[in-house]
């Protein structure tokens, strides 16, 4: 009887084993977690730079659509705004205040 006993109990074992944790029944072997080689890390991070790069041009490109500004103007205002901000890419409240102040209206009909 000790032995039946035993042998069921590792068939329970078994069949417990044999569940996903979401209780669907697998081929009897654990996945590995996934891992990649630092290669293949750095392929995903230039992919994400990449998407990352191509809808902050799509987004420029409607904002320059909406505010009908030509090239000429954009590069201005780019390079206006880069001589204002820090290393960090960001703009101090007296950093915004000297941008404005070197504004000129390019509208000439005024």
């Amino acid at each position: 009887a000790g032995e039946a006993r035993t042998s069921s109990v590792s068939s329970e074992a078994q069949a417990q084993s044999s569940k996903s944790p979401h209780g669907r029944k697998t081929k009897g072997r654990r996945k590995a977690p996934r891992t990649i080689n630092f290669n293949q890390f750095l392929a995903l991070m230039r992919k994400s730079y990449d998407m990352r790069d191509e809808r902050d041009i799509v987004r420029e490109q409607e904002a320059i659509n909406d505010c009908d500004y030509s090239t000429e103007e954009v590069e201005a205002f780019r390079l206006l705004f880069l001589s204002c901000v820090d290393s960090s890419g960001e703009m101090t409240l007296p950093m915004l205040l000297a941008l404005l102040a070197k504004i000129e209206d390019f509208d000439d009909s005024a």
